[in-house]
């Protein structure tokens, strides 16, 4: 194979996914792949799984051309992984398992695509020896809750994180006071 060899580190990936990141990542590996380039999707079932609102089993994974190959990640003790990985800003429990993935694959560009749940900001010192990109889809690298919508009441115009997080219902993240 002549093209390039890319990695994509993200959360979800359909049909493990709840719209359009997701979507957004599978369109572009599909057309890097249909353009002559090898593209690796690494994401993570466990966050998928434990934000879910049905538990109607596992769902069918369709086939992707020959030169995508889909990893999907699987700790064994899901909640306790996805709450680590939030918590932390690391991956606790999938971090030798992405940096074996990445220095076998010697890719030539590296995407971060919502990592908040696969390995948070702790997997953007992985593969320095790539071309390394981060698709800033949302607010997520400098709002907790994502959408820098303050108290989901109004424009946020200052750090007020904490007691936002809480109005969001979401856990703060340890790792954002550090």
């Amino acid at each position: 194979m002549n093209g390039l060899r890319f990695c994509f580190l993200t959360t979800f990936y359909p049909p493990y996914h709840f719209g359009g990141d997701g979507i957004a990542i599978q369109r572009l590996a599909r057309a890097l792949v249909s353009r002559g380039h090898h593209v690796t999707v690494v994401h993570d079932v466990d966050a998928f799984d434990v934000l879910r609102k049905d538990s109607a089993g596992p769902l069918p994974e369709p086939p992707e051309p020959p030169a995508l190959e889909v990893v999907r990640l699987r700790s064994g003790v899901g909640l306790l992984s996805t709450l680590l990985t939030q918590q932390t800003g690391r991956p606790i429990l999938n971090g030798r398992r992405i940096r074996a993935i990445l220095d076998a694959g010697r890719f030539d560009v590296v995407n971060f695509n919502n990592i908040s749940l696969i390995g948070g900001p702790g997997l953007l010192g992985y593969a320095p020896e790539a071309v390394r990109v981060y698709f800033a889809h949302e607010h997520w690298l400098v709002c907790p809750t994502h959408v820098l919508w303050r108290h989901n009441r109004e424009v946020c115009t200052g750090r007020e994180c904490l007691r936002c997080s809480l109005a969001y219902r979401r856990p703060p993240q340890l790792w954002r006071f550090t």
